[in-house]
C-alpha cells in the first residue's frame, strides 16, 4: 500500500553507475521524478534506458550511486532492497500474464489479501469489467496490455515502470493504447517512468522527457522544451528531421542563405556573439517550400508524402540541406527549384558551427 511522501520527488537516482564487463551501461546518472509525474526515458538502442529501469526495479544493482523511492534508499551505500519489497510495479514488453489464470486472477495475483473490491476497481479503471473470466489467449493485444497494467497498479505501488510497453502492438493500436495508458496512470495518480526509442510516443504522452546517450542523460525537460530548444546536436537530431542552417552573427541577428533571422528569433543570442559562425536548428514546421520568385533558394533532393502535407528536403547553394513542408495546394518534384520561407512562431535553437566547434 502506498504511503504519504514528504518529498515532492518520489523517485531519485543519485550519481548511479552500472557497468558490464568494464563498459558503463549507465554512467553517473542523476534523475528526479516527481509525485504523480509521467516521465519518458528516450534514446537509441544501447543508450542505457532499460538498464536504468532495471536498476530502479531492483533487477540490477548499481556499482556506484544510490536509488531512493519515497525518500528511502533501496540501492546504494551498502544497501539493496529486494525487488518485491520496493513498492514498484513493472509492466514488461511481453506483458507476462499467467496463461492459465483468468483476467480477474491475474489482477489479484499481486495482492496480499483476496481483495475483490480492489480487483473490481482495477477492472473498471482499465475498462475490462466484462472480461474478468477470460484467459489471456481470449484477449486482444490491447486488452492484455490493460490487464498487465491493472495487475501492476492493484497493489498501489509508489512507482510504475513501463518497459517499451507498446512495441509489440500494431501501429494503429499503439497510438490508441498510449493515450489510454496515460489516462489510466493519471487517473490512478501513480508516478510513472516509461522507456522507449519512439520519439513521437515519448513526446505525446509524457510530462517530461529524458533523452539518453551512451549511458548518460543529455537533457531532461518538458516535451516542447526538449523538442524546440535541444541542448545538444544529438538531442536535436534524435528527435527527428533536424536541419542545421549555417549563418554568421551580426548586430541585428544571423545572416543565412535563407535571409536574415532577427536576434529575437534565436534562443539566447545576443550582440556579444557578433562575428561568430553558428548553425540554426530548423525543423520542417519552421519552413515552407514555395515556387521561386526570381533566383531560387535551392532545389528539392527528396520528397515525402505525409498525408496532410508533403515534406521536402531542399539543398541550398552552400551545401546545407533543410527540411520544409508544403500543403496539398501545390506539390513539387525532385529536382524542382524552390524558395524556402522561414515561418517562426518560436525562437530557434543555435549551436557553434561544426567547423568551429
Amino acid at each position: 500500500m502506498s504511503t504519504a511522501v514528504a518529498s515532492e520527488n518520489v523517485l531519485e537516482l543519485d550519481c548511479v553507475t552500472k557497468t558490464y564487463g568494464g563498459e558503463p551501461a549507465v554512467e553517473n546518472l542523476s534523475l528526479e521524478v516527481r509525485d504523480g509525474e509521467f516521465l519518458a526515458l528516450l534514446g537509441p538502442s544501447g543508450c542505457g534506458k532499460t538498464t536504468t529501469l532495471r536498476l530502479v526495479a531492483g533487477l540490477e544493482t548499481p556499482d556506484l550511486g544510490e536509488v531512493r523511492i519515497a525518500g528511502s534508499s533501496v540501492a546504494g551505500q551498502g544497501k539493496t532492497v529486494k525487488p518485491e519489497e520496493r513498492d514498484v510495479g513493472l509492466v514488461f514488453q511481453e506483458f507476462a500474464l499467467f496463461p492459465h489464470m483468468t483476467v480477474e486472477e491475474n489482477i489479484a495475483f499481486g495482492l496480499e489479501d483476496d481483495d475483490n473490491g480492489r480487483v473490481d476497481e482495477m477492472l473498471e479503471l482499465v475498462g475490462l469489467e466484462g472480461h474478468r473470466d477470460k484467459k489471456p489467449d481470449q484477449l486482444s493485444g490491447g486488452q492484455r496490455q490493460r490487464v498487465a497494467l491493472a495487475r501492476s497498479l492493484a497493489p498501489e505501488p509508489e512507482v510504475l515502470l513501463l518497459d517499451e510497453p507498446f512495441s509489440n502492438l500494431d501501429v494503429s493500436l499503439r497510438v490508441r493504447m498510449r493515450e489510454e495508458v496515460r489516462r489510466i496512470v493519471k487517473e490512478a495518480g501513480v508516478t510513472t517512468v516509461t522507456v522507449t526509442h519512439d520519439q513521437e510516443e515519448a513526446l505525446s504522452i509524457s510530462d517530461r522527457v529524458g533523452v539518453m546517450r551512451d549511458g548518460r542523460l543529455e537533457q531532461v525537460g518538458r516535451p516542447e522544451e526538449v523538442f524546440q530548444t535541444p541542448e545538444s546536436r544529438f538531442v536535436a537530431d534524435f528527435l527527428g528531421h533536424a536541419s542545421f542552417v549555417s549563418g554568421k552573427v551580426d548586430e541585428d541577428g544571423v545572416s543565412t542563405p535563407l535571409g536574415k533571422v532577427g536576434m529575437a528569433n534565436v534562443e539566447g543570442l545576443t550582440p556579444a556573439y557578433e562575428g561568430a559562425e553558428v548553425d540554426l536548428l530548423v525543423r520542417p514546421d519552421d519552413a515552407t517550400a514555395l515556387p521561386p520568385d526570381g533566383e531560387a533558394d535551392g532545389r528539392i533532393i527528396h520528397r515525402r508524402y505525409d498525408g496532410p502535407s508533403f515534406t521536402y528536403r531542399v539543398e541550398l547553394p552552400n551545401g546545407d540541406t533543410v527540411h520544409c513542408m508544403h500543403n496539398h495546394t501545390e506539390s513539387f518534384e525532385i529536382g524542382d527549384e524552390v524558395d524556402v520561407r522561414l515561418e517562426l512562431d518560436h525562437p530557434l535553437a543555435w549551436y557553434p558551427a561544426e567547423n568551429t566547434a
